[in-house]
């Protein structure tokens, strides 16, 4: 039998007085003494009046929680104010983003999210300053959870970052494997998978994209059976599957929460 020796996670140091000019917000925001911030490309994910659906039903208080990449910690810090204990996993600097591997493109847009990570991650650090809070990062990968020791958490949550990754799979497994209570999976719907009863996950980039079109960071989409499916299998049950559309540059996007909770 092998041993996987686990090395102890590094809680990474809060980065302290930032202005605005270094950040770019994913999220729009409401900023404690800063007001609202808007999510760049003038908006991008405002998910400030679909809070409860993304939350409610979840009693966070007391509770320890894995978060799966937080952007700029939206979702962070209204865990905590729900009385959560948070830490949320984000990928380190020289993470190897899962760029979809279109000919000619993938390396520009790995140098974009190399360029864009220290502006993202400074985004969510002054937040977490301004908002006084105590949530911790670990920089490190999804994929990676399994060799680090982080301990175990009373929930896990993947908010609308599944579809970023090549393998869904492997996160869901590594969240599960730490998590005592309930695993939440929040995601795009894709009404052609939801019509069937069968667990589907549909390959989501277009091969034909026209030069300038490739959608070179979604993978997948996964229906709420696939998501139901793979979380019974690793010991989840009793579930609670809800829909809503939160605006994404003012357009409404049809999505999905599944709350599944251990016997």
């Amino acid at each position: 039998m092998s041993i996987i020796h686990k090395s102890t996670a590094a809680f990474a140091t809060p980065r302290q007085g930032l202005e605005l000019s270094q950040c770019q917000f994913y999220h729009t925001m409401d900023i404690p003494g800063v007001g609202t911030i808007p999510g760049f490309e003038g908006g991008n994910w405002d998910l400030r009046p679909h809070l409860n659906d993304l939350l409610g039903d979840v009693d966070f208080k007391g509770k320890r929680v894995l978060e799966i990449g937080p952007a700029s910690g939206l979702l962070t810090f209204e865990m905590e104010r729900r009385g959560a204990q948070v830490v949320s996993i984000e990928i380190p600097s020289n993470h190897k983003y899962d760029v979809v591997p279109y000919p000619g493109i993938q390396g520009d847009r790995q140098a974009g999210v190399d360029s864009a990570w220290i502006y993202l991650t400074n985004s969510y650090w002054f937040a977490h300053e301004k908002s006084k809070s105590t949530a911790q990062v670990v920089y490190a990968g999804a994929y990676d959870l399994d060799k680090i020791d982080i301990g175990e958490f009373d929930i896990s949550i993947m908010s609308n970052m599944l579809l970023h990754n090549r393998d869904p799979l492997k996160i869901m497994e590594n969240c599960a494997r730490i998590t005592k209570d309930q695993c939440i999976v929040i995601d795009i719907v894709e009404h052609a998978l939801e019509s069937s009863e069968w667990p589907l996950m549909k390959f989501q980039p277009n091969p034909t994209a026209a030069p300038g079109q490739e959608d070179w960071n979604q993978w997948w989409r996964l229906s709420t059976h696939f998501v139901k499916n793979y979380l019974q299998v690793m010991g989840f049950g009793s579930f609670k599957t809800t829909k809503f559309s939160p605006p994404w540059n003012g357009i409404a996007i049809d999505s999905f929460r599944v709350v599944g909770k251990r016997p």
